[in-house]
């Protein structure tokens, strides 16, 4: 005997199953296309990436801005290889430790194995002493500092595993030419940017770049892992349209109408 139940039972259980697949695949789909958004177009929300760290605001504005423009320019310029990262912050802990913290600061940043950091600790100013005692004493306090302390540092630097032998060597000459007379003299941002050109310079010299015209790279190819993203990311859009286009049909399209002549068309139910 044919009631509603078997009815139901042969024609709705599939369409059921159906939907239920269909919502689960979405739910993969929408997941899926998250991951690959991440991986391939950057996390939502990342900064635009920045070359000078100044917390302290010791710099110019000038100062930061053509740092910032100068190294995007040579990092595009090597196919996001070279890249020069500069940190300026006042003095704390007499700067005793200031390489170790350059070099944490290099992972941090997650500076290129071709770049470099360098960051360069200011003295805070400090009030005159007031009178012989308070001298006497200041002076004092800063010889047993630096003969139990060790030294004080006014930059520290950290260079990349990639950087290239002849590049290295020269980083403290660069300091003694560039950046020494102009810190003594508290002119910090020539001390900076000066430093900061001449690092440039050789990084320029090396990758055969011109990292201050950075107009004459607009019309560079750009590197074949760059082709194959841009590739990859448009592939990946058409797939995950595709897939919703036939979800959302599945859920919400225009279902068939089987009629009469399809429940009798077999001679048994079974």
């Amino acid at each position: 005997m044919i009631n509603e139940d078997a009815v139901k039972e042969k024609y709705l259980r599939g369409n059921n199953a159906k939907i239920k697949a269909a919502k689960i695949a979405a739910a993969a789909m929408i997941i899926t296309a998250l991951i690959l958004s991440r991986s391939l177009f950057g996390a939502v929300g990342t900064q635009t990436k920045i070359w000078a760290y100044d917390a302290d605001e010791i710099l110019s504005e000038s100062t930061i801005d053509a740092i910032n423009a100068k190294s995007s320019a040579l990092y595009n310029a090597t196919d996001e290889k070279a890249e020069i990262v500069v940190v300026v912050e006042k003095e704390s802990g007499k700067n005793r430790e200031l390489y170790k913290r350059a070099e944490k600061l290099f992972k941090d940043y997650d500076v290129s194995g071709d770049g470099m950091l360098f960051i360069i600790a200011v003295p805070e100013k400090e009030a005159p002493p007031k009178n012989f005692f308070e001298e006497w004493g200041k002076g004092v306090g800063e010889f047993f500092g630096n003969l139990f302390g060790g030294d004080r540092y006014s930059y520290a630097y950290f260079m990349g595993r990639n950087v290239d032998h002849s590049l290295s060597v020269k980083k403290d000459e660069i300091f003694a030419n560039y950046f020494n007379a102009s810190y003594a003299a508290e002119d910090y941002n020539a001390a900076v940017l000066d430093t900061f050109n001449a690092f440039v310079g050789e990084f320029e010299r090396y990758f055969n770049v011109n990292a201050s015209e950075p107009a004459a790279y607009a019309g560079k190819q750009p590197p074949l892992y760059q082709i194959m993203k841009t590739v990859s990311a448009g592939v990946v859009l058409m797939v995950i349209l595709f897939a919703a286009i036939l979800v959302m049909g599945a859920l919400f399209g225009r279902k068939r109408n089987y009629g009469v002549k399809r429940v009798y068309k077999k001679f048994s139910w079974f």
